[in-house]
């Protein structure tokens, strides 16, 4: 899918390398027009479709840079998509009882609404309040990356059957709602087992993207490169596609679904051309020149498709605290048992294995392996043949290849945190998230007061709520700093509900109110001081709070309304 055409400034790569496209109006999304027009007319004429393809397949960038461009310029109502990856280190405490799941959902819908707010709500409640129904009026939702229900071993399967069961009741109160599932193949039959109570999840429409044609991935590499202002020299494209075609050996193992259907993996032809495109440009020092790029310049492959084994060894290493020398020959046992087929993880492959479940799973994510289980056992194998060269090259370089590998920053720290406390590891999260405030500084006061911000919440999930409410103050003065009223406002919100729930009235009121000076328009935290007004005997402080809510007409109206109703009540004042 082309871009609006415009072209971007030279010496800007045009190529994302392994992050997906977004809808951006200078991104040249190439070679997947077909599948964006026929997954459009899907998505609008059925109320829910099935996206789904191996990972890396190029399903996210089909829905954000693709289909979505395309329903917007039919003038349709689309929501931003939901992402069930994206989570946020806000202040959760003491609002942890919350569904993980659904607030992920519903802060990709709700983006500007208040977390401790979106708590409290169903989807269908997020729904209702961005735009009532109307006869005739269709919604667009998407949710991304559903597979991350089935990835947290150590999360509630509750949350997992009330997000599916508040997405079908969404869809039934909703009759314009139209849904799209995004979801890997691994995953997919366990989630139409999961939701096959549910009757308006069933399927309307299912839609497998497969990897790129030769001519699709040829014109995904020219296209782009001619809108960037530096067309590739006749051929290169081909050669590019050449140096990442799948190996023969993945069809003779009957790897893909049609044997006659050569097909390139994404994440590796754009690995290579992003690679191509820094080589043409002197390793991104200047910008890149009239002159077309020759045949020596795509000849580095296999070393380039090794760094990308080098950099996934050295990511799950860091995440699951492994030494990356003896992961990368741990993967190249199992990849070499696989002997161009599937082998059978065993716990005799190293690792203890619970944990390497995990590990190949996150190898799955790195676009290095694909992972699934047959009769309850796992099993894996290498994404493609064709990384079989680039295996051994990595073998060779990891122990040399830390450079290649960049030291982990705060980003990386705190992003593995972020993702272990989603996932109900909360051990695993303490230490990342204590590893990520000691680079902190390199990112700065805000930086670090996002990790407090996260070890509060760790410590109150492990039953600690006074060391969460000290990390909580810790973060609110780093916020200070930076003049970041909200990020304070919440912190302090967090803070005066830690106070409530230990029945510390006076000191729940002091910081409510200060949050209440930072966010005036959050009615969430309004009724809650004045729930902290009320018990510490001054109900009319509170009833006081609960009319202006009232007037205002704010969405915590109904909230509002019963708390003062059972106020006035105890006041004798019942209405």
């Amino acid at each position: 899918m082309a871009s609006d055409g415009r072209t971007r400034p030279a010496g800007h790569s045009p190529f994302p390398g392994l992050r997906s496209f977004q809808d951006s109006p200078w991104r040249a999304f190439c070679g997947r027009e077909a599948e964006a027009h026929a997954l459009s007319r899907l998505w609008r004429s059925k109320r829910v479709t099935i996206l789904h393809g191996e990972a890396g397949a190029g399903k996210t960038s089909l829905v954000r840079a693709g289909v979505v461009h395309l329903l917007r310029g039919h003038h349709a109502d689309v929501l931003p998509v939901g992402d069930l990856t994206e989570r946020s280190a806000f202040a959760a405490a003491p609002l942890l009882e919350h569904n993980p799941l659904t607030l992920a959902l519903a802060a990709c819908w709700a983006p500007l609404e208040a977390p401790a707010r979106l708590s409290g709500m169903t989807l269908a409640d997020v729904l209702r309040q961005r735009a009532p129904s109307r006869p005739g009026s269709v919604t667009y939702a998407a949710v991304d990356h559903a597979e991350e229900l089935f990835s947290a071993p150590a999360q509630p399967r509750r949350y997992r059957e009330e997000f599916i069961g508040q997405i079908a009741a969404a869809l039934r109160e909703r009759a314009g709602l139209h849904l799209l599932v995004i979801i890997r193949d691994s995953r997919l039959g366990a989630f139409l087992a999961d939701s096959r109570d549910h009757e308006q999840l069933r399927p309307g429409a299912w839609f497998r993207l497969p990897g790129l044609s030769p001519a699709a991935a040829a014109e995904a590499v020219r296209r782009p490169a001619q809108l960037a202002g530096a067309p590739a020299a006749p051929g290169t494209a081909e050669m590019i596609v050449d140096a990442v075609l799948a190996s023969p050996a993945d069809y003779s193992a009957g790897r893909l679904d049609d044997p006659e259907a050569v097909r390139v993996y994404p994440p590796y032809l754009q690995c290579v051309t992003s690679r191509w495109w820094a080589a043409r440009r002197g390793h991104g020092q200047q910008p890149p020149d009239d002159r077309p790029a020759g045949e020596g310049q795509v000849t580095d492959a296999d070393s380039w498709l090794s760094d990308l084994i080098v950099r996934a060894v050295y990511a799950v290493s860091r995440y699951y605290e492994l030494d990356p020398a003896r992961l990368c020959r741990w993967l190249a046992r199992v990849a070499g048992g696989a002997a161009g087929g599937r082998v059978t993880v065993t716990d005799r492959l190293g690792l203890v294995a619970s944990v390497q479940v995990m590990v190949l799973r996150a190898f799955e994510d790195h676009y290095v392996l694909r992972a699934g289980q047959r009769a309850g056992r796992p099993w894996t194998q290498l994404q493609s043949q064709r990384m079989s060269g680039p295996l051994r090259l990595a073998g060779h370089r990891i122990t040399g290849l830390a450079a290649a590998a960049r030291p982990a920053t705060f980003a990386d720290r705190l992003a593995d945190a972020v993702r272990a406390f989603a996932r109900g590891d909360y051990d695993l999260a303490d230490r990342h998230a204590w590893r990520a405030l000691r680079v902190s500084a390199e990112a700065g006061r805000g930086a670090e007061a996002r990790a407090q911000t996260l070890l509060g919440n760790i410590a109150y999930q492990r039953g600690h709520p006074q060391r969460a409410r000290d990390h909580y103050v810790t973060a609110a003065k780093l916020f200070e700093a930076t003049t970041s009223r909200r990020a304070v406002g919440h912190l302090l919100a967090a803070i005066g509900r830690l106070h409530l729930t230990e029945d510390d009235t006076a000191a729940a009121a002091v910081s409510l109110q200060s949050a209440v000076s930072r966010l005036p328009f959050d009615g969430s935290v309004k009724v809650d001081l004045a729930r902290a007004f009320a018990a510490s005997g001054a109900q009319r402080a509170a009833v006081a709070v609960l009319e202006g809510v009232l007037a205002d007409n704010e969405p915590e109206a109904g909230r509002a309304l019963s708390l003062r109703s059972a106020i006035l009540a105890d006041l004798g004042e019942a209405r």
